[in-house]
């Protein structure tokens, strides 16, 4: 299923978003046709087994103080970095754990840049990110998933980093917090009404994702908006991860 509005092209399967000049792609297990309100998602297939150490995942239940700024890229080394211009395929696999996945990009307005998802088989696996322009974005990629290899295509300079996801930012609920783009965020916090405004118009889009706290499968809220700059859903307590898709600004609250 395809679904075009105000420039934003939504795909089944992926959900990613296109938009220029920016990077999105909603959570990875939403599926086509999404309700306003949270719904339950099925949980992902299993992969084949790692071979390598694995990375712990955060311990967020009972981390965070309210945080709203962006976590430093510095604060939490990669667990791989690979740069290169044009098309080219990263090697990632097989992971021994969920993994976050920041992208950035340079090219024209039209230029396309797309990350797909491999598995060993060279099969399109459901991880993909399609944009154009030049942006950077953040990305759960669930070990679950099968990828062992990212294809990249594009024109321009571009920098991928895999990280633990306890780089990710913790959120208790108590403040705000903010983004612009896609991100992944633990949120920590007790049950509630959470709250989203979106800095945009008629053409924003907005999908938020709960999946447990290792990345693996969804925990049960699925929060799909086209066109609307608020809304409310009741939100289940932490701890969870919390995957936010959308190309504008954002801003969520909860009460």
């Amino acid at each position: 299923m395809a679904r075009t509005v105000g420039g934003v092209v939504v795909l089944v399967g992926v959900t990613a978003l296109l938009t220029a000049g920016s990077v999105v792609a909603a959570p990875l297990s939403v599926p086509p046709e999404q309700p306003d309100g949270p719904v339950a998602s099925a949980p992902p297939v299993g992969s084949t087994p790692p071979d390598t150490a694995a990375a712990p995942a955060p311990d967020i239940s009972s981390a965070g103080n309210g945080a709203t700024a962006p976590q430093p890229p510095t604060a939490v080394a990669p667990l791989l970095e690979r740069s290169g211009t044009g098309a080219d395929s990263v090697p990632v696999g097989p992971l021994p754990s969920s993994v976050l996945v920041d992208v950035t990009f340079e090219g024209g307005d039209v230029d396309p840049f797309t990350v797909t998802g491999l598995s060993a088989q060279g099969t399109a696996t459901p991880f993909a990110i399609f944009a154009t322009g030049t942006g950077s974005g953040r990305y759960l990629l669930p070990s679950t998933e099968g990828v062992e290899s990212l294809d990249v295509q594009t024109v321009g300079n571009w920098t991928i980093r895999l990280l633990p996801l306890d780089a990710a930012r913790v959120w208790d609920g108590t403040s705000p917090i903010d983004g612009t783009g896609n991100d992944v965020v633990a949120y920590t916090g007790g049950g509630g009404v959470l709250t989203f405004t979106i800095d945009g118009d008629a053409s924003s889009t907005i999908t938020l994702v709960t999946y447990t706290p290792d990345g693996n499968a969804p925990a049960g809220f699925v929060l799909t908006q086209f066109g609307v700059l608020s809304d409310h859903a009741d939100l289940p307590p932490g701890p969870v991860l919390l995957d936010v898709g959308c190309a504008e600004t954002w801003h969520l609250t909860i009460a």
